[in-house]
């Protein structure tokens, strides 16, 4: 069945933060820079998640957790890369960007929740085999994502539910489409928020070097029937264009598309976020 085009309702676009704190931080880096885990914990606490740290595989993962309304569905919410490199030659040397935007999407979500890091990410530097590999070419490899597989399956051993869906932002969503398998079960839905979903094709697009150490949706076969799926693409997106994304949906037979005209790849999708949780809390 090829997948469904719904543009949903406009709404007003916002300034987003100007990028050039990050950048300085990054080539002074002066010890007030190294505080980004903590602001983010301050962030986390603010938004009522509770900090956990999650075994994986070699790799320990920096999460966040609300237990909500204590129904048995959790929604996982994915991060997107965050700041991978200082600039088109330098490689970041800590990935965590400043801006989470789960932690807002989160905030309008009852339903338990749960933002599962990423290897390296959040403070973690330290407390594994860290590479810069693992938030560049490699970001999306095999060793990441079974680390986090790890790492949820150690959180559901102390926390279980019976069903899963997975939530990503950007590269988030790449996470979400790789990880959902691993689930089968569990997993009753994905949902992608401006989602890399052609690893290859973006960084065709952009003129990037190609992730080659990654894994790449688009190239995987699609998922089962059973697990639902809703890709939300930015009319104005220009980082991962709507275009893109509806050619990797084509390859997933029962998904659905829908284009939010509002929307670029960060900015607005807070606004959103009640339609989508109403959506796959009571039809999903």
């Amino acid at each position: 069945m090829r997948s469904r085009m719904i543009r949903a309702s406009p709404f007003a676009n916002a300034r987003q933060l100007p990028a050039w704190p990050l950048l300085l931080c990054a080539l002074l880096a002066t010890p007030a820079c190294t505080l980004a885990p903590p602001r983010i914990d301050s962030q986390a606490a603010a938004h009522g998640l509770t900090k956990l740290k999650l075994s994986g595989t070699a790799f320990f993962h920096a999460s966040y957790f609300n237990e909500g309304d204590g129904g048995n569905t959790l929604h996982v919410y994915l991060e997107g890369d965050g700041r991978p490199w200082i600039n088109e030659t330098k490689v970041a040397e800590d990935p965590t960007s400043n801006e989470v935007i789960s932690f807002d999407l989160m905030t309008l979500d009852g339903a338990p929740r749960l933002l599962l890091g990423r290897p390296c990410y959040f403070g973690t530097l330290q407390e594994g085999p860290c590479h810069p590999s693992l938030w560049t070419t490699r970001r999306y490899s095999e060793t990441v994502v079974k680390s986090m597989v790890v790492a949820l399956q150690y959180f559901l051993e102390r926390h279980p539910y019976e069903h899963i869906i997975f939530i990503g932002h950007s590269g988030g969503g790449t996470l979400a489409m790789l990880m959902a398998p691993y689930f089968n079960a569990e997993t009753k839905g994905v949902v992608t928020v401006a989602g890399n979903l052609d690893v290859a094709g973006w960084a065709t697009l952009h003129h990037y070097t190609p992730l080659s150490g990654s894994l790449d949706p688009s190239k995987e076969p699609p998922l089962p029937n059973h697990i639902k799926q809703l890709h939300l693409a930015g009319a104005k997106d220009s980082r991962i264009p709507v275009w893109l994304i509806d050619r990797a949906v084509e390859t997933q037979p029962t998904a659905e598309l829908e284009i939010v005209p509002g929307a670029d790849h960060n900015c607005c999708w807070k606004d959103y976020w009640p339609n989508v949780v109403s959506r796959i809390s009571t039809d999903w």
